[in-house]
């Protein structure tokens, strides 16, 4: 599960006058992924004043929990008329565009082998041992 935030007013570190706007995994685990976001035009163009293609992610870091850019495109360009990036009803649409890498990054659980079935395996099959023998 992913969770977009968009910052209208800017999120901290952000210029002044700046939306911010950050991808965040929700779920378990982590993952290394690929990820542009843009805002979508009336006429279905992407626009985006900062670069935010990025690539070699680690989502799922305690140490880093989200993944954008602060200064990503000034609020007066959103609401300026012939940007034309909000409709009628003041919608902005966000275009997220992602890719896992083939390496996961998911933490397995380390479970060591455990000798104690073979070693009881071979005391039950030991006649010299076992009360009982199972063939």
């Amino acid at each position: 599960m992913w969770r977009l935030r968009v910052h209208p007013g800017g999120h901290a570190g952000a210029s002044e006058g700046y939306v911010s706007v950050y991808l965040v995994l929700c779920s378990e685990g982590s993952c290394m992924a690929a990820f542009d976001i843009a805002f979508e035009s009336v006429f279905g163009f992407k626009v985006s004043d900062r670069k935010t293609l990025s690539r070699g992610c680690i989502f799922g870091n305690p140490n880093k929990v989200c993944w954008g850019c602060a200064d990503f495109m000034k609020r007066s360009v959103i609401l300026h008329h012939g940007s034309n990036l909000l409709d009628n009803n003041g919608t902005l649409a966000v275009v997220v565009s992602m890719t896992t890498t083939e390496e996961s990054l998911s933490v397995k659980p380390f479970v060591p082998k455990n000798p104690l079935v073979r070693k009881m395996q071979g005391m039950f099959l030991d006649e010299s041992t076992a009360d009982v023998s199972f063939d």
